[in-house]
């Protein structure tokens, strides 16, 4: 599953340290269901990105053991989609895990695999 995370100007981050706060919670909030659904902890890829306004976004890659609705209940900060990984049809997942995002080039934040 691709799932891509917005903030609302409610809850938008200070920083990336902060950013990540987030989503170690959201993970929590993901792996609690999970765990309510006898499911073992998600399997996931994070990559963070700052867009040139400043605005902080992440895109995972996760096991799609749950319903992609749940998985954007789960968010709670500002806007969630969860798409499923179709090999048969275009995706934009490409461009958000580019090489220069993997290399952490933009804000020094290297992706997160767990």
């Amino acid at each position: 599953m691709h799932v891509t995370v917005t903030y609302d100007d409610d809850n938008k981050p200070a920083d990336m340290k902060e950013a990540m706060k987030q989503v170690d919670n959201f993970i929590k909030r993901v792996n609690y269901t999970r765990g309510k659904k006898d499911l073992p902890p998600v399997r996931y890829v994070c990559i963070n990105e700052e867009s040139s306004t400043g605005r902080i976004h992440h895109h995972f890659i996760m096991d799609g053991a749950l319903d992609r609705d749940i998985v954007e209940e789960r968010w709670g900060k500002g806007y969630c989609n969860a798409d499923r990984i179709r090999p048969d049809r275009k995706s934009d997942l490409a461009p958000a895990i580019s090489p220069k995002t993997l290399r952490g080039e933009k804000d020094g934040v290297l992706p997160r695999i767990s």
